[in-house]
């Protein structure tokens, strides 16, 4: 009797999901029970019509065989219809090549049913016939049996039968969602914590979608109707950590067919993995018009080691010693995973992701670092994937002019005339800005104590007002929420710009610090 040496599960069942469990051999029996299961055909053909909306509610009809193992494991809660769907074509799959379904091929079996997510655990077994199928159930692992279970089964070319059990993350309910055209994303968690997001991705690229969520955990958003195809994705973060729990293509039918990837001879070498992992970044970041990110092996140790040690713990926690060459925290770190039989595959099921992609096609990152994790049994890895921002630091007296002409061009949008700088008022702001990333002036009191500095020494003349913003990078500084710098009636500016790692060995940043004022007083006359 085979079975199954499925993929790992431990650390995509904390952070995205994937197959897992295994289950020792049980001694075949001869022949009977129920009646056959559909014959399986050629590699690569579906088995089942599939669903017209995810999180399809009709359910798929039992064969005689699936029933018969449904009533062995006393499955009292019966999962989505879809994921039955999934269970089915799962068993046809590996009916057919005795291995099995790679995570591409998962995701492709998934979309195919309208299943929003890869199992949480999957178990496939051939056996010669119902009776050592059923004496299997028996040998099921309690990640299996103690919870609502899928169960599809079909029968191979050489006449033996083959059921695969699959249980999803269970986290959440998901009403049907139309595969074409603009729609809604409701449902409601069932468990955990976190906050909830609904990213998309498009032909304007990966963003995050407006979504309304209630005290008990229901949620609701909006879809746009979209020109080509587009994924939709439900997140819960945590903290630097986003984990999927939907990924809904929208815009186009689903696959016609799918493909099974043999893994590649040989052990799994994290080096190589990360290399090609990089490789494929770049070709995708090349396409969209942006520069390569270089891979820092540096912190490649630290990385493939937390990756071993997170299926251990129950929420992640971010890896130590991320810490760019001079020691300092990296300006913005973002986190990533994915998992594959090889680097291309690993890569296009991350870049499926919208908000996969977007870790990787930020336009201010420089650097990639990653942890690869391969697969206990079979060929095939989990990987993490950071995106980093290494702080560069520019000096006040080059960041002043270039911060005064972003608002200046702001002001010049909305009709106002420009901002002239005073080498006073710099000094003013400059000395509360170094204050603050020193620690000697908290920084909700840089505001206040400007102002009153202001009014001490009757520094300007009519109205004048005083703002204070963080920024990763100098020329993403959030300017066009400042409403203050841009009031009409401004025409002076004072500016203090101070950068490096905060207070308490924080993440560096830019502490931006401004005046702005009608007028400067009169000059004195004799």
């Amino acid at each position: 009797m085979a079975r199954t040496a499925p993929h790992a599960a431990a650390i995509l069942a904390v952070l995205l999901a994937a197959c897992g469990g295994t289950a020792p051999k049980p001694t075949p029996h001869p022949a009977g029970g129920a009646d056959a299961a559909p014959v399986a055909p050629g590699v690569g053909t579906f088995v089942t019509p599939g669903a017209s909306r995810w999180a399809e509610t009709e359910p798929l009809p039992p064969t005689a065989l699936e029933q018969h193992l449904r009533r062995a494991l006393h499955r009292a809660v019966a999962p989505p219809p879809s994921l039955d769907c999934l269970a089915r074509e799962y068993a046809a799959a590996f009916a057919a090549t005795q291995e099995d379904p790679d995570p591409g091929a998962v995701d492709q079996l998934a979309a195919h049913c309208g299943y929003w997510t890869r199992p949480a655990v999957a178990q496939a077994v051939t056996g010669a016939d119902v009776v050592a199928l059923e004496r299997y159930v028996g040998t099921l692992p309690a990640a299996l049996r103690e919870r609502p279970v899928a169960v599809g089964a079909a029968r191979g070319a050489d006449g033996r039968v083959t059921a695969a059990f699959l249980a999803g993350p269970a986290e959440l309910t998901l009403a049907p969602v139309p595969r074409k055209g603009a729609g809604r994303v409701e449902g409601r968690l069932l468990r955990g914590d976190g906050i909830v997001e609904l990213w998309i991705d498009d032909a304007e690229g990966p963003r995050e979608l407006k979504l309304a969520r209630g005290p008990t955990g229901d949620f609701q958003g909006s879809v746009p109707a979209s020109a080509g195809p587009a994924r939709v994705e439900l997140v819960r973060r945590h903290g630097r950590f986003r984990h999927t729990l939907a990924l809904l293509r929208v815009g186009a039918p689903g696959p016609a067919s799918y493909t099974l990837r043999p893994a590649p001879e040989g052990a799994v070498q994290p080096g190589v993995v990360a290399a090609g992992l990089t490789e494929q970044i770049n070709a995708a970041r090349a396409a969209a018009g942006l520069p390569a990110l270089t891979l820092e092996t540096r912190l490649a140790g630290a990385l493939h080691d937390w990756m071993r040690r997170l299926p251990d713990r129950k929420t992640p926690q971010a890896p130590p010693g991320m810490l760019d060459d001079r020691g300092w925290p990296y300006a913005r770190l973002r986190f990533a995973f994915t998992t594959g039989v090889d680097a291309e595959q690993a890569a296009d099921l991350l870049l499926q992701t919208p908000t996969g992609h977007w870790v990787v096609t930020g336009p201010e990152a420089g650097q990639l670092a990653i942890g690869v994790r391969p697969y206990p049994r079979g060929g095939g890895f989990d990987a993490v994937v950071v995106s980093l921002v290494r702080f560069a630091g520019v000096p006040a007296a080059e960041a002043r002019p270039r911060i005064v002409e972003r608002l200046n061009a702001l002001r010049a949008k909305a009709g106002h005339a420009p901002l002239t700088g005073d080498a006073g008022l710099d000094a003013r702001a400059q000395a509360l800005a170094d204050a603050a990333l020193a620690g000697q002036t908290k920084w909700p009191e840089v505001v206040p104590t400007l102002m009153q500095q202001v009014r001490d020494g009757k520094l300007v003349r009519g109205s004048f007002a005083a703002g204070a913003l963080t920024a990763v990078a100098l020329d993403s500084a959030p300017l066009a929420g400042e409403d203050n710098a841009l009031a009409p009636e401004m025409s002076v500016v004072g500016i203090g710009v101070a950068g490096g790692p905060l207070p308490g060995g924080g993440a560096p940043r830019y502490l931006i610090v401004y005046l702005v004022a009608q007028a400067l007083p009169a000059p004195a006359t004799n």
